[in-house]
């Protein structure tokens, strides 16, 4: 449920007016009703219910509100992140013994499970790239558009040197096929993925979908960028990436600053060799050294 309609759903049928004047309903939603969500989630509610109250301030609808100073405080995102467990190596396979190669296209692809269900080896352009081209259906017997494009329409995704040597020998065809029909019955892998997760110790809110979430972690804690990661899941909107897994990008403000410190630096030191003088020492160090410290931090 997206924050928008969370207002809608406390809000509906109720004037501007009395939304401005009810503030003990509005922080109500937002540390109450939505306080199991994150607080990057239950700001994007404040900001639509203050941000439709200034507009009609402005259109002289209203004279003035006094909800913008309600205060949200962090009580993290345990409930949400509730399928953000994340196993060791020796635990997925384990799984992976049982499900197959489903499993380690979730991990190593960031699929979601009807959509490797629905991967033959043709899919795979070469060692690098695989090309989804629809999803199982729930009942396995036809593949359907990919969520959020239509018939026809593909997303193409990385592929991880491990995973393109279980993939290259393979038969063409499905990679996980049916018994009686193309792909497997959904109900029967999750049913066969949730009993290997708990024989293989894995703590309670491990789903499938939490490899799709190990896999966006993985890569955005390394410094991989967010717009390349939303890409390869397949997001329809890269708020939905950041949403989800901003927490696993705390570097990025050092990131931030660090560029444009050493993007001062270069300024610094073109203006010194203009002036004729070239880099050279300060009591606060040399130029050249301030650049190179700022642009090694970035590669860091």
């Amino acid at each position: 449920m997206t924050s928008r309609a969370w207002v809608k759903t406390a809000f509906e049928g109720r004037t501007i007016a009395q939304v401005a004047n009810d503030r003990d309903r509005v922080a109500d939603l937002l540390a109450k009703d939505m306080g199991h969500l994150s607080i990057t989630r239950r700001r994007q509610a404040r900001t639509i219910i203050t941000g439709t109250l200034d507009e009609a301030v402005r259109a002289g609808k209203l004279t003035k509100h006094n909800l913008s100073d309600i205060d949200i405080k962090d009580n993290g995102r345990a409930t949400e992140r509730s399928d953000f467990v994340f196993p060791v190596h020796k635990q997925i396979g384990q799984v992976a013994e049982r499900c197959g190669i489903v499993v380690w296209l979730m991990r190593g692809c960031g699929l979601r499970i009807e959509e490797a269900l629905a991967v033959h080896r043709e899919d795979f352009r070469g060692p690098r790239i695989l090309r989804l081209t629809g999803q199982a259906s729930r009942d396995g017997r036809t593949k359907l558009p990919l969520k959020h494009r239509k018939r026809g329409e593909y997303r193409d995704v990385v592929v991880p040197g491990w995973l393109w040597e279980m993939a290259r020998d393979l038969p063409e065809g499905p990679l996980c096929p049916g018994n009686d029909r193309p792909y497997p019955l959904y109900e029967t892998v999750r049913q066969q993925f949730q009993g290997a997760a708990k024989r293989a110790g894995i703590p309670a809110g491990f789903r499938p979908h939490s490899l799709r979430h190990a896999f966006a972690s993985a890569l955005l804690s390394r410094g991989v960028p967010i717009t390349d990661v939303a890409r390869w899941m397949g997001h329809k909107d890269i708020r939905e990436t950041y949403n989800t897994y901003s927490h696993f990008m705390p570097e990025a403000e050092d990131r931030g600053v660090a560029v444009l410190d050493a993007e001062y630096a270069e300024w610094s030191a073109a203006r010194l060799e203009q002036d004729g003088n070239g880099p050279r020492n300060r009591a606060t160090g040399s130029v050249s050294v301030i650049y190179h410290a700022a642009w090694r931090s970035i590669q860091a």
